[in-house]
């Protein structure tokens, strides 16, 4: 499989922009606007840094900057653009541009970021957050490891099934597309989920939430002897 030229990571400080190898700064440029424009504004508001794996000139970092900036993107204030070819490791939030067809999977470590949709019948997990930009009709499971602030966010939210940690919720069987992106969060042990967009209205809705439960051995049956008959 070829290196992607551009990798977007998020770490607590903000997001890095990877650049891998000797690449052409036209080539770096081409395939870092193909993936912000495929976050369709995901990214907005985000601080940044760049982390090339070769020196960049001061001209060089002045355009992916401004690119950057034009997607909403803000430099951070401590960054640094020199040359970083080792970073910290950081909890990784894995992007991945693919659709999720029935019977498919996906697990990762970490937050994901999937620019896609998830069919019925698919299966998407991390450890972390679930962000699917695109329609989540399939099960969403966040937080596998039982991490509780795990949250699941969509564009389109009409999944069969949501998990966050040990809970789990299953829609309601008549539900209207609604043409706006929701997040689902554990409150009080119950699964809500809420508009995602700034100033709206409606309030949250709790689906019905569940902690799975092992299954109990059944108790063995002892059976008991049928009279004998006696002519």
């Amino acid at each position: 499989m070829p290196q992607e030229v551009v990798t977007i990571k998020g770490t607590r400080q903000g997001l890095v922009i990877q650049f891998k190898g000797q690449t052409d700064l036209g080539e770096v440029k081409e395939a870092l606007k193909a993936k912000l424009e495929g976050a369709r504004g995901f990214f907005q508001g985000a601080r940044f840094i760049l982390s090339p794996s070769c020196p960049l000139t001061s001209r060089q970092t002045a355009e992916l900057e401004e690119l950057c900036r034009y997607y909403g993107l803000v430099p951070a204030q401590e960054a640094s653009f020199a040359f970083r070819p080792n970073l910290p490791p950081e909890p990784p939030t894995v992007l991945k541009e693919l659709t999720l067809r029935s019977g498919q999977e996906l697990t990762v470590e970490g937050n994901l970021v999937l620019l896609g949709h998830v069919h019925q019948g698919a299966t998407v997990r991390a450890s972390g957050s679930i962000f699917v930009l695109g329609q989540l009709n399939g099960i969403a499971h966040a937080g596998y490891q039982g991490d509780v602030r795990a949250v699941i966010l969509a564009l389109v939210m009409q999944p069969s099934q949501l998990r966050i940690a040990h809970t789990v919720a299953i829609p309601p069987r008549s539900e209207d597309v609604r043409p706006y992106p929701e997040i689902a969060r554990l409150s009080s042990g119950r699964i809500l989920v809420e508009p995602y967009q700034r100033g709206a209205s409606m309030e949250a809705k709790g689906w019905s939430s569940f902690e799975p439960v092992q299954r109990s051995k059944r108790p063995r049956l002892t059976p008991t002897p049928h009279p004998q008959y006696v002519p």
